[in-house]
């Protein structure tokens, strides 16, 4: 799976699963049904098939059940603990479907028996979900609280041995809070080393992740040439993988790269590019402001309805949220069709336009 095989590993898990003898005992094969079940949510969540990926994880309770505490009963700690790993991946399928109310759900069920087991890769994946639901819930406007959950998810994970696969996830997932927090310096140290060890591990899905964000992270600190270096090769990882997404978010970085070169054709055809890939995908991604923003930079000032539609498409729920300078003169567009020029709005213009 590590490699990107999801199908091969989904395979191989369901034919395990079908290896349970029927007449097994409830508790022999409970618990191997209910981490068979989450394991194939893990395939199908890397594909973004989230909806299946929540299936699964249903299929993975439904067998737990019998084994889940009840009051005056003795606590079956390996269940709980298997029940607990099905919640977290059943979070972050939520994550990627955006959905706050559920991932709170979730979140709230887990904590209260946190601390009935011991488990330190278990406690760091908590964290990495208290990550994710600050993400969502925020907007990506990151919080001093998010921040702190993904330093202590990552910071557990290198504390154990054998883990350097989660390490690295976590080491990504902590630059990719720091770059919307706004400290660029430190996200592109942690990215960048994050897609070596993704490289060296052979994780396919990680490495274009990183490189994907890192480009992100040399963008926002103005690096055309870095900005570069690092799309192209992702453009065309993101295509081997069928990750289209990623491949979104890679022609939007080279639209960036042409707008501020003066070439508009070829700005204007990698950000509408960007926009068709994302509007084509099964989840609603939720940085699209990295081709809108080259795009309403490219816009001119007589063109009203267009300058609507780019500043109703930023100010969507399901999209990063702009500081409150930003937001206001986004909301002053979409009610007139005009990005305000005047002194007061100069600083949040400049920084929108050259985002």
């Amino acid at each position: 799976m590590v490699i990107g095989k999801h199908d091969d590993a989904r395979a191989a898990f369901e034919s395990a699963l079908a290896h349970i003898p029927p007449e097994s005992a409830p508790r022999t094969a409970a618990i191997p049904r209910g981490r068979l079940h989450r394991k194939v949510s893990a395939t199908f969540e890397m594909s973004h098939r989230h909806a299946d990926a929540l299936a699964a994880c249903d299929r993975a309770s439904d067998a737990l059940a019998p084994l889940l505490p009840v009051p005056g009963a003795a606590l079956d700690r390996e269940a709980l603990h298997e029940w607990l790993w099905v919640q977290i991946e059943r979070i972050g399928a939520h994550y990627w479907l955006a959905d706050v109310a559920a991932i709170r759900e979730h979140v709230d069920a887990v904590t209260p028996w946190m601390s009935r087991v011991d488990d330190p890769e278990l406690e760091a994946a908590f964290f990495h979900v208290l990550t994710q639901w600050g993400l969502r819930h925020e907007r990506y406007l990151v919080s001093d609280d998010t921040v702190a959950h993904a330093r202590a998810a990552l910071d557990r994970t290198e504390a154990q041995h054998g883990l350097a696969l989660s390490t690295a996830e976590r080491r990504f997932t902590l630059g990719y809070v720091l770059l919307f927090h706004g400290e660029h310096a430190e996200a592109t140290a942690l990215l960048e080393q994050a897609m070596s060890e993704g490289e060296r591990l052979g994780f396919a899905q990680l490495f274009l992740r990183c490189r994907t964000y890192a480009a992100v992270a040399r963008r926002r600190a103005g690096d055309d040439r870095a900005v570069v270096s690092l799309a192209e090769p992702a453009l065309l990882m993101a295509r081997d993988l069928g990750a289209q997404d990623y491949e979104a978010v890679a022609e939007a970085n080279l639209a960036w790269v042409a707008s501020r070169a003066f070439d508009r054709k070829q700005a204007l055809a990698r950000a509408t590019r960007a926009l068709s890939l994302w509007q084509s995908g099964n989840y609603m991604f939720p940085h699209q402001w990295l081709a809108r923003c080259p795009l309403l930079a490219l816009t001119d000032p007589d063109e009203y309805s267009q300058i609507r539609t780019h500043a109703e498409a930023l100010l969507a729920p399901s999209q990063m949220r702009w500081p409150p300078p930003t937001e206001q003169l986004l909301q002053t567009a979409l009610a007139t069709g005009v990005l305000a020029t005047t002194p007061e709005t100069a600083s949040a213009r400049d920084s929108l336009l050259g985002a």
